[in-house]
């Protein structure tokens, strides 16, 4: 039997010598893939087809456009995929401009989706992640070691907007936005450049005052991002310069941080006078503190000691802020040591909110200095010195001796309790030297319900301003808060009869 066909591709054309008895054959021509490995478009650029992209990890969403981690052909990439009514604008765009940029300091195009693909993406090289995520993790790290990380962003950032300058590139429009801001798996600065703004929209006469006032953007989004990362309340876009009234530390003077749990560190960007640096100074400045930094006899920052007044009566015992400063000027760059918080931060101490308002009302009668170190009474929540109230070795409330929650005669020095104070009951478990009990007005602290007759007239108002307010709360090393609430006729309920006390790093990592 001979079988006649006209597709040279059958794999029967050539064969001969064999005989086929019976069946019915079929001849079927496999669809092609819409891209394979060896497609590229007219400028030689690589096509990949959507099934050939395994996103892994989102790195940042942005209206128009998002920004993946993935792998595309077994390689780790980072993938840009477009949304949107513009979508196919920008992907043209952006893959233009793109294709152009050679350098350590920006993404690298390695290849863009099909043209009839239902999804806009560009894939570009590898990068570890985003900058203000690695500069966080740095945050909790050496400060030497911030330090470095700091200087060498700023000099990563140089570097890319002096190659825009010199190769003419116009830039898509003048504000931090306009850039991602990676870093790649050597540590170094990677930039992406959004693409919101047409290039023929983009303006590329800008003066050398306007270059360093981008770069000043950017380092201010970076370094603010990073502390944001970290401490939620704080604005990413507007961490403040801290006080200029410091005082300087010596070497002996220095505060050991090291192993501190509780410190809170932020990089803060200080910009350059108008018309003093070009980004050119900049970047040798930065490659020479680098250099310097990497030997053993690298100069430090100036490191002071905040003596500005505090604003808030909250001063945690145990509170310490390092503001480190790095300017263009590396000269300029310094270290600010403060041990209150600033307005509208939390405390990394006792993790409440600092508040300009508070009632400061010390048994002591003397006026709150503005630096001593403070502790908010659980009764009246007045603030008091932490020297006036003493820690107590049963374990039982800190707090001022005119409130209802304080402790027996026997722990205050034989002083005798006022009238209508609780009793304490012998009951009250105790679970040592760690360990904090509520003092109850009742005979068997777990009959008591009604805490209302035994509450002070301060206390009770400030409780009806909200349903649930906490009824202790130690400001040290270590924290426990228990919290009352109003029962239904208006009186305080607590379903907590006492708890012990745990150290703060603890209760986080767990």
């Amino acid at each position: 039997m001979s079988i006649a066909t006209t597709d040279n591709s059958s794999f029967l054309s050539h064969c001969h010598g064999f005989s086929i008895y019976g069946g019915t054959f079929n001849h079927y021509t496999a669809q092609a893939s819409s891209a394979s490995s060896t497609d590229r478009d007219s400028s030689g650029l690589p096509i990949i087809s959507d099934d050939e992209i395994l996103p892994v990890r989102q790195l940042r969403q942005w209206a128009t456009y998002s920004l993946h981690s993935a792998e595309a052909r077994g390689t780790a990439v980072v993938v840009k995929v477009f949304h949107g009514a513009r979508a196919n604008r920008d992907w043209h765009a952006t893959s233009a401009f793109s294709r152009k940029l050679i350098h350590p300091s920006f993404l690298r195009l390695l290849g863009r989706s099909t043209d009839d693909s239902p999804t806009r993406f560009l894939v570009y090289n590898s990068v570890q992640g985003t900058a203000q995520n690695h500069l966080a993790s740095v945050l909790k790290g050496s400060l030497r070691e911030c330090i470095r990380v700091g200087v060498d962003m700023v000099h990563g950032l140089s570097l890319g907007l002096i190659y825009l300058t010199l190769h003419k590139f116009p830039v898509p429009c003048l504000h931090a936005e306009a850039f991602d801001i990676l870093v790649s798996h050597t540590g170094s600065i990677v930039l992406g450049i959004q693409s919101e703004t047409s290039i023929s929209e983009a303006r590329s006469e800008l003066d050398e005052g306007g270059w360093v006032e981008l770069l000043n953007l950017l380092c201010r989004k970076t370094f603010n991002q990073a502390g944001h990362a970290l401490y939620l309340e704080r604005d990413a876009l507007s961490t403040p310069l801290p006080h200029l009234d410091i005082s300087c530390l010596s070497s002996q003077e220095l505060p050991d941080t090291s192993e501190s749990p509780y410190l809170r560190r932020e990089l803060i960007w200080r910009p350059p006078p108008p018309s003093t640096s070009s980004l050119t100074d900049i970047i040798h400045q930065t490659e020479f503190f680098l250099s310097r930094l990497s030997s053993s006899t690298a100069p430090p920052i100036p490191q002071y000691q905040s003596t500005v007044r505090s604003d808030s009566a909250h001063r945690c015992t145990g509170y310490h802020r390092e503001d480190v400063v790095i300017s263009s000027h590396i000269r300029n760059s310094y270290i600010v040591h403060s041990q209150a918080p600033s307005l509208q931060e939390i405390c990394t101490i006792c993790d409440e909110r600092v508040e300009e308002s508070g009632h400061f009302t010390c048994d002591c009668g003397v006026d709150d200095d503005g630096f001593s170190a403070t502790v908010k009474c659980g009764a009246c929540y007045a603030w008091h010195h932490a020297r006036c109230v003493q820690p107590i070795p049963a374990g039982l409330n800190l707090g001022s001796q005119r409130c209802t929650l304080r402790s027996p005669a026997s722990e205050l020095g034989g002083q005798a309790p006022q009238a209508g104070a609780p009793s304490v009951s012998p009951s009250t478990p105790s679970f040592g030297q760690n360990t904090v009990s509520k003092v109850l007005p009742a005979d068997n602290p777990d009959d008591a319900t009604d805490l209302k007759p035994g509450v002070s007239k301060y206390q009770e108002s400030r409780l009806r301003d909200r349903d649930v307010r906490p009824s202790w709360s130690h400001h040290g090393p270590y924290i426990i808060t228990e919290h009352c609430q109003l029962g239904a006729n208006g009186a305080i309920r607590t379903p907590t009869r006492s708890a012990q006390v745990v150290p703060r790093a603890q209760r986080v990592a767990g």
